[in-house]
């Protein structure tokens, strides 16, 4: 992750770069992650206790710890999206891809987002029947056969094993029904936001851009709105325009909409800007509106993600001591998923015919930022951006399926 050439590509350069980082640069790597949940802090503390134990037992040594805040309980009929929020106060997790064979799927729900399961799950097809690159050992390593036969990586095909040639010297897949696996903890510089787009509201209040329909005291929250492309209740600025669903519905729940397609509805990103972080980080059909075969092309670059906000304390950083998020996504393929999604839509200063921009809330312009606000009585041009997200500590890990892990354990237990 520190290496010259990945951290210009994801943009981790100046105060990102891996040598400042808390954990995962060259000089603190680590070889693991441990991820622990509970449904009770003393039972969370029992399991970090005991398997931290395991570890110093082992001769390890655990070089960084992040404690996210608990998870709110949503109220009956409320879904998670609506009551998780990420340290700027937007609804978090709402966009997720839906991969076949799913409940969810099965549901008909949000079609526009089905994917293969190879999108995520090595040893599978992907959504052009292509198997993604998969970890193998030797035969050999494999006595027990605890491991499936390697499946080829290059070409269509269905999961059977080769009949034709010696399956006993065959390479086994120790991939298959894992993935892969990447951590960013971000620093979130709330006060800084919050600053920003107070500023703004007072700096274009006046602006022709703002619609008329908008209440005066939303201004401030219209501007991060535009940023990130949702309001902070979770709906969308491209079927809400000019106030948060949440104000115009009395009674009910009010469930964050993710059907929509702004390509179709919102081509000229008069609603939801072309350059807004949720628009750069999944672009659906804005390059050819309402058309199957750019959502398909789009969906090869999905990533199954969440996020897990902490507090200044739960960072544990002695140095950028501010409320962040644990980034988190799962992909069959970091390369074509999450490293093109952060360098080719993300961090672009090129995208979808805009110049000299980049995400503004998850990009680093150095207080060059910039964002175009389109509209019908001429663009708003929101200037000074500053850096609102900083780089703490990362890594890429693969996680492995129940059967590589007994693999592993036994290849640990053998002295290998």
């Amino acid at each position: 992750m520190g290496s010259p050439g990945l951290a210009n590509l994801l943009a981790d350069t100046g105060d990102d770069q891996a040598r400042q980082w808390l954990w995962g640069g060259p000089e603190n790597a680590i070889d693991a992650a441990l991820l622990i949940y509970a449904d009770s802090e003393p039972t969370l503390s029992s399991y970090a206790k005991d398997l931290i134990s395991g570890i110093d037992a082992a001769g390890g040594q655990v070089i960084h710890r992040v404690t996210p805040t608990p998870l709110p309980r949503p109220t009956p009929g409320e879904t998670a999206a609506q009551t998780v929020r990420e340290p700027f106060g937007f609804a978090d997790g709402i966009s997720q891809p839906v991969i076949k064979g799913t409940r969810r799927w099965m549901r008909r729900s949000d079609t526009i987002h089905a994917v293969e399961p190879g999108e995520f799950l090595l040893g599978y097809p992907d959504t052009r029947g292509f198997f993604p690159p998969s970890p193998q050992v030797p035969a050999a390593m494999d006595p027990g056969n605890l491991l499936p036969l390697a499946e080829p990586t290059h070409s269509r095909g269905a999961l059977q094993p080769d009949f034709g040639s010696n399956c006993a010297a065959a390479a086994r897949d120790l991939g298959r029904n894992g993935t892969f696996l990447v951590i960013r903890q971000l620093a979130q510089y709330v006060d800084v936001f919050n600053d920003y787009v107070g500023e703004a509201a007072k700096r274009y209040a006046d602006h022709p851009a703002v619609p008329d329909q908008l209440d005066p005291e939303l201004l401030p929250e219209w501007i991060g709105a535009k940023m990130v492309g949702r309001w902070k209740d979770g709906s969308s600025l491209v079927r809400y325009p000019h106030g948060p669903a949440t104000r115009k519905q009395s009674g009910g729940h009010f469930r964050p909409d993710n059907d929509f397609l702004p390509g179709a509805e919102d081509p000229l990103g008069e609603r939801c800007p072309l350059g807004a972080h949720i628009r750069r980080s999944n672009p659906r059909d804005s390059l050819a509106p309402a058309s199957k075969v750019e959502l398909s092309i789009v969906n090869r670059h999905r990533i199954l993600r969440i996020g897990r906000g902490f507090d200044a304390v739960g960072a544990n950083d002695p140095k950028e001591q501010k409320p962040g998020l644990l980034f988190m996504c799962l992909n069959a393929d970091i390369e074509r998923q999450f490293e093109f999604v952060q360098q080719t839509w993300a961090t672009a200063w090129q995208f979808h015919g805009l110049e000299n921009e980049v995400d503004p809330i998850t990009g680093r312009g150095g207080g060059m930022g910039r964002l175009t606000i389109p509209s019908p009585r001429g663009p708003l041009n929101l200037t000074g951006i500053r850096d609102f997200v900083r780089m703490r500590g990362g890594a890429y890990l693969f996680v492995p399926s129940r059967s590589a892990v007994w693999f592993l354990a036994r290849l640990s237990s053998n002295g290998r």
